[in-house]
């Protein structure tokens, strides 16, 4: 058996296995349960019932764990060179990029998602929302639209679903601005690092109503 033989062996093994433990997590979210998932229309997943394993089998089994190494890759890179910017800046600590180590930090993070859609082949594309593409009437009352002023330039915040690490990535890929997330997981190793070092806010899953309100503050600070 040649080396080429034994990485093509490898690599549908190690797909294999990765797409049956993804397969696995996501039984409950297979398993359309109308009376649960009209309940959270922001989180569930309308195509979930199209997904087939016969059809997804062959991609996890050829280009999955190429991607998946691409993007370790891109994480270990992102993260060894904002440590080099961030020397004698203790991130943990609440200590702040400044000037052009700030500058330096945003480019890598840019660039890193980029690089990252362009692996995991996902496409951004901006559109300009109108009420054909999205609502707010439940949150700020009907007749908000005229009343809205929208600001000249780049708003200040974005308010997203949020289904998946990718999201992150394509965000600071196709922004192309000084950004910062309410993020959890800064006690991640690696990602935790790369979370502090972009100056995100903390929110605790588990918090508690006084932890939220000091994430709304730190927010409004903004």
């Amino acid at each position: 058996m040649t080396w080429l033989q034994i990485f093509f062996l490898l690599n549908a093994l190690i797909g294999w296995v990765l797409f049956e433990l993804a397969w696995r997590q996501t039984t409950e979210i297979r398993k359309v349960n109308e009376d649960r998932d009209s309940l959270f229309p922001a989180w569930r997943r309308y195509d979930a019932h199209k997904w087939r394993r016969w059809k997804m089998m062959p991609a996890a089994v050829t280009i999955m764990p190429l991607r998946f190494l691409a993007l370790t890759i891109l994480l270990l890179g992102a993260f060894v060179l904002t440590k080099f910017v961030s020397i004698g800046v203790n991130v943990f600590e609440g200590e702040r990029l400044t000037g052009v180590r700030a500058n330096l930090r945003d480019r890598i993070y840019s660039l890193n998602g980029v690089l990252s859609c362009f692996f995991t082949g996902i496409n951004v594309t901006n559109l300009e929302a109108d009420e054909s593409i999205v609502n707010y009437e439940e949150y700020l009352g009907q007749g908000y639209e005229k009343l809205y002023k929208r600001p000249k330039g780049r708003v200040s915040t974005y308010v997203s679903n949020h289904v998946s690490a990718m999201d992150i990535f394509s965000l600071v890929g196709s922004l192309n601005c000084d950004l910062s997330f309410v993020a959890g997981g800064v006690d991640a190793p690696i990602a935790g690092f790369l979370i502090r070092a972009l100056e995100c806010i903390h929110a605790p899953r588990d918090g508690t109503p006084e932890a939220r309100e000091a994430v709304v503050h730190q927010i409004e600070e903004r």
